[in-house]
């Protein structure tokens, strides 16, 4: 729909109206300034109708005092959202223009029109300082009283609206959001709380700034706040904002939000986890509800796309597991619920055992064998991650000094670093700490990091890399392929060895087979020795080895086990250990 356009005589009539008055069109999810009076040209302290209009619809609230400025904006916004004729628009502000030394009260008030079939709003501005300045003392007292409400209605929206968003804070939503949805159940309509969160939000500003990330998150407010209404949407805190809507156009609403979202910031933006949970008129609390949300919402592992979970009982179950693992974490360290699991590394060309890869289980004495998939991200979120893999090191330095000292001998053994383990200051004195006091030789040890460390700080793992190196250590990159590759990283970062992610096996089409024979190709003219992870068929070792792979693993030549059983699978399968490293 076009914006409407006044003729000639009407424009010049509204234009030389003796009151401050401005008429507004709301269109294209904006609002437009139509036309504005001289007089609202001096109130405002505009030089001209052009200079009036270019800031209106530019910068409409660009001389509103500070704490006044959210809600204002809320005032606005509610009224051009309004249906019908019904509405009003009334609110008191201050303001100061650039021809004034002290700040005015403004008093705003207006309704709807109708125009043909185009809907205008008419508002009136009335100057109320000059007002009470002309009725001496009794208009003091009635500009402090006025002051006092401006400052009254600042302090109420400041404590139930969101200063950066103009959203409904955490408190006011559950407060408000209540009655509304105990209407929707009278009427046989069912809730739905949406629990919004956006990914890797720190990981943005510290590449960034912070105030690229403030503009991410007021974009997406607003993207919210037109597809579900101000009332039934807020910023609970940080990158987490809760709406509630109606169940039954709720997925066309999410699907229309998503696809804006990817165009916002200039496209320089981040993906969604939306968390969704169905409130029943069954005695759930609405903050409860919002909780279940958060649960389905943190469900979601995700990286690279925006995602919509509806919660279940398994993400209770999930949520409770989660909670388990964060209340025992400790002590299943201290009781060794947690063991260091080895895999075998096989030569390709040899089949001889060149190394192992330190894993972790938790035997729990509640839920049994908790998998790595289960505690390992909920350590990672909550910073525990790093004294997880510093327990793994020294675990396999006490297994090589038993071992040497009853005079056996271990073929090598690598240990995973998280991306989290890099912010420990110390991380490289640390890992070498515990070799020295166990007296293992940093041959023994090979360091894996994941090729998704890289995705927040290559700088920084570039330096940790050279530490190691100059200490005498080797790296790997680990998962190459899993989705964060950069030639760039290979180029800058100086690794002895490349772990071919498990997922070109996985899916071992014949163009994954052209990609692992260039990769292998491609690391052997730069001098990076290969290892293909995943590997469980004969077709997958012999092509492996056709290409010129030199090292695999894989349930083809052994799952995880205790490190005893090591050695009893080696002689069973008769595969010779190479106790050099290498």
């Amino acid at each position: 729909m076009e914006i409407y356009q006044f003729g000639p005589d009407t424009r010049a009539f509204l234009e030389k109206m003796p009151v401050p008055v401005a008429v507004y069109q709301y269109q294209n999810n904006r609002i437009n300034s139509l036309v504005v009076s001289e007089a609202l040209l001096k109130l405002f302290g505009y030089d001209s109708i052009k200079e009036g209009l270019l800031y209106l619809n530019n910068d409409m609230y660009r001389d509103v005092h500070p704490e006044d400025l959210a809600r204002v904006e809320e005032a606005g916004y509610r009224f051009a959202m309004q249906e019908g004729l019904s509405g009003k628009y009334d609110i008191v502000y201050r303001n100061k223009n650039k021809y004034q030394d002290s700040y005015h009260i403004i008093h705003g008030t207006g309704r709807h029109i109708m125009m043909g079939h185009d809907r205008l709003a008419v508002i009136i501005y009335t100057d109320e300082t000059d007002t009470i300045d002309s009725t001496g003392g009794v208009g003091s007292t009635l500009k402090h009283a006025l002051e006092s409400h401006v400052l009254a209605q600042s302090t109420a929206h400041t404590s139930h609206y969101d200063d950066l968003t103009g959203l409904q804070n955490m408190k006011h939503f559950l407060i408000s959001a209540r009655p509304q949805i105990q209407e929707m159940w009278k009427t046989g309509k069912t809730p739905l709380i949406l629990y919004f969160n956006m990914r890797n939000l720190k990981a943005f500003n510290n590449r960034f700034g912070f105030h690229e990330g403030d503009i991410l998150l007021q974009e997406l407010a607003i993207l919210i706040r037109e597809e579900f209404g101000l009332d039934k949407s807020s910023r609970f805190e940080s990158d987490h904002f809760v709406v509630y809507t109606e169940l039954q156009d709720a997925d066309q609403k999410l699907e229309r939000l998503l696809k804006k979202t990817d165009q916002i910031n200039k496209g320089n933006n981040l993906p969604l986890k939306v968390g969704a949970y169905i409130l029943r008129d069954d005695g759930t609390s609405l903050s409860v509800a919002c909780y279940r949300a958060k649960m389905a919402s943190d469900s979601i592992t995700e990286q690279t796309a925006s995602d919509v979970v509806y919660f279940t009982d398994d993400i209770m179950r999930q949520t409770a597991m989660h909670r388990h693992v964060l209340r025992c974490f400790e002590n299943a360290l201290r009781e060794e619920w947690i063991e260091v699991y080895y895999q075998p590394v096989i030569r390709t060309r040899t089949q001889k055992a060149c190394g192992t890869e330190a894993l972790v289980r938790w035997n729990d004495p509640i839920y049994g064998m908790i998998s790595p998939g289960q505690f390992i991200p909920a350590l990672e979120e909550n910073g525990l991650v790093c004294q997880l893999d510093l327990y793994v090191v020294e675990q396999v330095c006490k297994n090589y000094r038993k071992l040497t000292d009853e005079g056996r001998s271990m073929v090598p053994a690598s240990v995973n670093l998280s991306r989290k383990d890099l912010l420990h200051a110390d991380l490289v004195r640390t890992i070498d700490s515990i070799l020295e006091r166990y007296n293992v030789p940093r041959s023994f040890i090979n360091i894996e990091i994941t090729e998704s460390a890289f995705v927040e700080g290559k700088e920084q793992i570039g330096r940790l890399i050279e530490q190691f190196h100059n200490l005498g250590y080797k790296v790997w990159m680990d998962d190459f392929g899993s989705g964060y590759s950069s030639l760039g990283v290979l180029k800058d970062c100086s690794f002895d060895e490349l772990k071919i992610d498990m997922s070109f096996l996985s899916n071992f089409t014949d163009k994954a087979q052209k990609i692992l024979r260039s990769v292998v190709h491609m690391a052997g003219e730069i001098g990076i020795r290969t290892l293909a992870e995943g590997v469980e068929t004969a077709e997958q070792y012999d092509f492996l080895k056709d290409i010129g792979c030199e090292k695999i693993q894989g349930y083809y030549f052994g799952r995880p086990m205790k490190l005893p059983e090591v050695f009893e699978y080696f002689q069973e399968r008769g595969i010779q250990p190479e106790y050099a490293a290498g």
